[in-house]
């Protein structure tokens, strides 16, 4: 029969509260896990080596963009009396991945290279032209195709809508290749309550108001698109203890729950007979979620490493995750 072992209630305690320690311990060492099964890490779609030459540089990781002036004809001269760029330039100066060529700049040398303003036609020669002069990197062309006004008799009140649909060309200005084409279509409601003479009681019984909002709809929705198409990056400037700061805020469109996939560069790749420069090799480190976004600096925690024993480090780069990519396939 085997000896049996009885410890004292002071023995029994101490082993019971050692355990307690040890299952502690394990739960909480190590908050980041490697990286195992499920969908490997890649780099989001729209990553350009280029821009490792503007972090080189210490300048901004944002592209460089042109809007010119939207044509429509009548459309334009009869509704929309604003200027359509100016809102499609401040939804992309939100959006944090663009750098905008001023607008005087801009109108400066149009006049003076006598190239086209406005339209779709010949966008390539003219995105050309416009990428050596004033180093653009993406120009944007716009044209209204509809507006439209429609009153609503509610009873109690008339409902008054406005509609703008626009077609947008993003062009490539190193290639003239067109990059993005879009069509894009905004909207706007107002209640309007008038007496039986009448008299306005509230609400605006003009549509200038309304166009604006239905424009700022539609050119909402292009800026998106192009977002989509040019990832927000930035660069890892300290980690520690699973957690990382980047050097991107709220300034350029950062969130509180934003998914950024970290990698680095690594070695040259050049072309065997050559030597042309042909890219790098980027190395996928992990990924972060942000905790908390200031205005140039963005706080995240590590939520999965590639390799446990390869962590973040400073002058990795960061490129934000699309918001169908880093919820599982659901858009926020």
């Amino acid at each position: 029969m085997p000896a049996q072992i009885t410890l004292s209630p002071d023995r029994s305690r101490i082993v019971w509260l050692s355990l307690v320690i040890a299952l502690l311990a394990c739960a909480t060492a190590s908050p980041v896990r490697a990286q195992k099964g499920g969908a490997a890490l890649q780099i989001p779609s729209g990553w350009s080596d280029s821009y490792f030459a503007k972090l080189d540089r210490s300048v901004a990781p944002t592209v460089s963009v042109a809007v010119m002036e939207f044509s429509g004809g009548p459309l334009v001269e009869e509704h929309l009396r604003f200027r359509m760029s100016d809102i499609l330039i401040t939804e992309l100066v939100k959006a944090g991945r663009f750098g905008v060529v001023e607008r005087d700049r801009l109108d400066a040398v149009l006049s003076e290279q006598k190239l086209q303003k406005e339209g779709l036609t010949d966008v390539s020669s003219t995105a050309l032209q416009l990428g050596k002069l004033i180093n653009a990197e993406l120009v944007v062309f716009g044209l209204v195709t509809s507006a439209t006004h429609q009153k609503v008799d509610r009873f109690a009140y008339d409902l008054m809508r406005s509609e703008v649909s626009v077609d947008i060309r993003a062009v490539d200005a190193s290639t003239g290749q067109v990059v993005i084409s879009e069509t894009a279509q905004g909207s706007a409601e107002a209640k309007v309550v008038t007496t039986a003479k009448g008299e306005v009681v509230s609400g605006r019984s003009d549509y200038d108001a309304l166009d604006v909002d239905a424009a700022r709809d539609a050119l909402e929705k292009v800026a998106v698109r192009l977002s989509e198409a040019f990832p927000l990056v930035g660069l890892v400037v300290q980690a520690d203890d699973g957690t990382v700061f980047m050097d991107a805020g709220a300034s350029r469109g950062v969130k509180v729950g934003d998914s950024f996939v970290v990698f680095r560069k690594a070695r040259e790749i050049t072309h065997p007979t050559t030597g042309e420069h042909l890219g790098w090799e980027k190395v996928v480190v992990g990924e972060v979620q942000v905790s908390s976004a200031d205005a140039r600096l963005a706080t995240a925690r590590v939520v999965r490493l590639v390799n446990a024993s390869v962590p973040i480090a400073a002058g990795d780069v960061a490129v934000a995750q699309p918001a169908a990519t880093a919820n599982g396939g659901k858009r926020r």
